[in-house]
């Protein structure tokens, strides 16, 4: 029900669209700031993910290591 109900909603927009003389590459032009919003924090929440060999790329390894400094006796390092 859902589903459906989405694939109608896309489909009034594209033709929204075509009415308008804009291509469906242009969609984001009338998303809602509560939308844009949503997809903003999803794609956010989907870059700090790591998978397999991405957990030892260059940026965790470096923050893995400013922690490792940090319980180091002495001077602070910054």
């Amino acid at each position: 029900m859902q589903r459906k109900e989405f694939f109608d909603q896309q489909a009034k927009l594209d033709k929204d669209l075509k009415e308008k003389g804009l291509s469906t590459d242009k969609k984001y032009l009338f998303e809602t700031a509560v939308q844009a919003e949503k997809v903003m924090k999803r794609k956010r929440n989907q870059k700090n993910e790591t998978y397999g060999w991405d957990v030892f790329n260059t940026d965790s390894l470096f923050k893995a290591y400013n922690k490792r400094l940090k319980n180091l006796p002495g001077e602070e390092i910054q």
